[in-house]
């Protein structure tokens, strides 16, 4: 029986470390874009380089075992053209996979207008959605 005990303690140590493993989230928060540039964060791939220089309250998610990442931040209105200039509007037909696909992660508010943008550059490829109304946004990018 004690045998039992231990082959079963070893189980479930084994299934939670499994676990952990494959669902290890690091998170970053940066309450300006000068706190940002001095973290270096846009040069290690996480945060997109178009991020507004406007960009505050941003809290950076990703998960280096399953190549996702997330970085969700609010903007001022003069950097709207600056947004649009990098991005490309995604079809209505493809904007409710793009919901579905969207991480759980996020706290933007999606019951409202919201538009969705693809980014595809030399660097990255991602999605944006965008509530122009908070001004508040969110890219991310999934394999």
């Amino acid at each position: 029986m004690r045998v039992f005990g231990i082959i079963v303690l070893i189980g479930l140590l084994g299934i939670a470390i499994l676990e952990y493993k494959c669902s290890s989230v690091i998170e970053s928060y940066y309450m300006t874009y000068d706190e940002v540039l001095e973290a270096e964060a846009i040069g290690r791939g996480w945060i997109p380089e178009f991020l507004p220089k406007s960009a505050k309250n941003i809290v950076e998610k990703h998960n280096i075992e399953n190549n996702w990442g997330v970085v969700e931040f609010s903007f001022s209105n003069d950097d709207k053209q600056l947004i649009l200039s990098v991005v490309n509007k995604v079809h209505l037909s493809k904007i409710e996979v793009l919901k579905k696909r969207m991480p759980s992660v996020t706290e933007l508010d999606i019951s409202g207008k919201i538009d969705f943008y693809m980014v595809q550059n030399d660097f990255e490829k991602g999605y944006l959605a965008v509530n122009w109304v908070q001004l508040r946004a969110i890219y991310w990018f999934i394999p």
